[in-house]
């Protein structure tokens, strides 16, 4: 039997929660990443020829928005998993 939250639904297990969590830690890294990158850019650090920071910071970016939608569609979209 599961037990229920105070709004009466049942209650989430760990795994949504660490999944989640660890999400949310690789945002907050991303974010920190893209921030240095903008201001090693505002250092002139990036030139045409010179961007492999900038490619990496947004191939990161765009693996992290990945997993949020994947993320998002199998723990909150699907009704019991």
């Amino acid at each position: 039997m599961r037990s229920s939250s105070a709004w009466g639904r049942p209650s989430c297990s760990g795994w949504r929660s660490s999944v989640t969590g660890a999400h949310s830690a690789h945002l907050v890294a991303g974010l920190l990443l893209v921030a240095w990158i903008q201001v090693r850019a505002w250092f002139g650090v990036y030139s045409q020829r010179r961007h492999l920071g900038v490619q990496m910071a947004a191939i990161y970016w765009y693996f992290v928005v990945a997993v949020q939608l994947a993320i998002f569609v199998s723990l909150y979209l699907t009704p019991r998993i």
